[in-house]
This record gives structure tokens, C-alpha cells and sequence, in this order.
């Protein structure tokens, strides 16, 4: 680029003798050829070379240029156009070409008119090809997403009401969309008697937080003590049991032995009423 910038043609014995001495170019005599065979061979379109080789390098080290190493192909057609699009035109870029000591299409961008597009398309169809050509890869150079920013105009044109969307307008009705949303899900959670942990709500309970709880507590003792104390339950009638049956063991009972049979005599009864007697 450097040396495209600073080429003065009588830097070169191709267009001048004597040439200059020293050369102008900032490069020295090897810029000023260089210089010079680019321009011979692309014309003015030779300013577009080092841009595109530039691009094409930074995406060999940055990821957001990547893209650009797959479609160095749109590279050279940009250039082609370029040429194409001067030498059609070059009728009017005379001092152009007189600073260039070139055609300002260059030798290649003068065959491609001489023999495929004016031939064939003449001036103007020519120029509507190179044009499209032109536009189409700068879209893939440059990565620009038409299609979307065709979408977005289209979203921003104005309603038949003559009311321009704008994009504050539309964030409004998207919110008024989410509450509407979210009322309905309250609703179901509602109705399903859920809580926000999406647990079953317990039944509520009813305190009376009025009266503290050691009030309450104190109040519970004195009704206690208040109560009266339950009479007591008469006492159960005793019952008697004849001395017959409570008599003592005889020593034949404790010892195991058969008891003997008692006669029944009248000293037995009358022993048996004296008991009872005393009873």
C-alpha cells in the first residue's frame, strides 16, 4: 500500500528517460516497479489489492474475519469488477490514467471489455453486470446479513392507520402479553391449591395473637383451680362371712392328711351359734 501511495511513473525507465534518480517512492526502486507492474496489470483497482490481502490475513488470526478465508473467490471478483467498471468508463478519468502513466482498467480489465462484456453487453449492460457483481460480493466479504435488515425495515414501515410501530410500543405489548401470562399461571396454581414452593397449601389455623400466651396460660390454671374437686364415692357395703367358714386350719389340713369325719353332734352346732354370736 505504502508503495502504491508514493509511485510517481518517471520513478520507472519504462515510462520516462532519463527516470528519476533517486527513485520518489518511499520503497525505493523496488516499491516503484512493484508499484508499477500492479498498476499496468489491474489499473486503479490495484488500491483495492492490499485492503482485501489484508482482510484475508487478519482472519488467519482473528475468529470474527475467519470467514473471509473461505471466500477469497468474492475477492477477485470485486477486483474484476473493479477493472471492468474503469475501463468502460475511463473516457472520463484522463488525469487518472496521466498520474498512473496506465489505462486506468489496467491490461486485464481492457481484454475483459474488448472481448466478453461490451462485446457481448455493450456500455450499459456491461455496467448493470459489474454493478450486481460488485454489490453481491461485497455482501459476502463483508458478511452483511441482507435478509434480516430487509425484515427489520419491512417491521418498521408504517400501519395503514398511519402509526409508525416503534420499538418502545412493541416492548409494551410484549410486557402486557407476559403479565397476561402470568395471571393465567397464578390462576391455575390457585386452583390446584398449590403455594409458590408447588407444595399443598395447609388448612389455616385461627390464633387470637390479642391476648399474649402467658395470659392465656395463667387464665388455663386459675379455671383449674377453680373448678370444684369431684366428691368422693361412697364406700362399698361390706360383706359378712359366717365363722364356719373362716374357721382355722385343722393340723390333719396343714399336714395333707385326710380329714377325719366330724360327727354331727349338738356340741358342733352349738359351738357354730356361739361363733356367729360373736360375729
Amino acid at each position: 500500500m505504502v508503495a502504491l501511495l508514493s509511485y510517481h511513473p518517471r520513478d520507472v525507465s519504462a515510462n520516462a528517460v532519463p527516470h528519476n534518480q533517486p527513485a520518489l517512492n518511499w520503497i525505493g526502486p523496488f516499491g516503484a516497479w512493484m508499484a508499477y507492474g500492479c498498476f499496468l496489470t489491474l489499473g486503479a483497482a490495484a488500491f483495492v489489492l492490499p485492503v482485501v490481502l489484508f482482510f484475508v490475513g487478519v482472519g488467519c488470526f482473528f475468529e470474527m474475519f475467519a470467514y473471509l478465508r473461505r471466500r477469497w473467490v468474492w475477492a477477485v471478483v470485486l477486483l474484476i469488477c473493479c477493472m471492468g467498471l474503469l475501463d468502460i468508463y475511463r473516457h472520463y478519468l484522463g488525469g487518472l490514467e496521466r498520474n498512473l502513466g496506465v489505462v486506468a482498467g489496467g491490461i486485464l480489465g481492457r481484454n475483459l471489455n474488448q472481448h466478453l462484456f461490451s462485446e457481448c453487453f455493450g456500455a450499459v449492460g456491461a455496467t448493470i453486470i459489474f454493478l450486481m457483481l460488485y454489490f453481491i460480493s461485497l455482501l459476502f466479504l463483508t458478511n452483511f446479513q441482507l435478509g434480516d435488515w430487509v425484515r427489520a425495515l419491512w417491521s418498521r414501515r408504517p400501519r395503514a392507520g398511519g402509526k409508525a410501530v416503534t420499538e418502545e410500543q412493541a416492548l409494551e405489548q410484549r410486557a402486557r402479553e407476559l403479565q397476561q401470562q402470568a395471571r393465567k399461571l397464578q390462576e391455575e396454581v390457585d386452583r390446584a391449591g398449590l403455594g409458590a414452593d408447588m407444595q399443598p397449601v395447609p388448612k389455616p389455623t385461627v390464633r387470637d395473637l390479642s391476648v399474649p400466651e402467658a395470659n392465656k396460660a395463667a387464665r388455663g390454671r386459675k379455671a383449674a383451680a377453680a373448678s370444684p374437686a369431684p366428691e368422693p364415692a361412697p364406700a362399698d357395703e361390706g360383706e359378712v362371712i359366717p365363722a364356719h367358714e373362716v374357721a382355722a386350719a385343722t393340723t390333719a389340713e396343714v399336714l395333707g392328711q385326710p380329714p377325719e369325719p366330724v360327727a354331727d353332734s349338738a356340741e358342733a352346732r352349738a359351738a357354730g351359734d356361739k361363733a356367729e354370736t360373736a360375729a
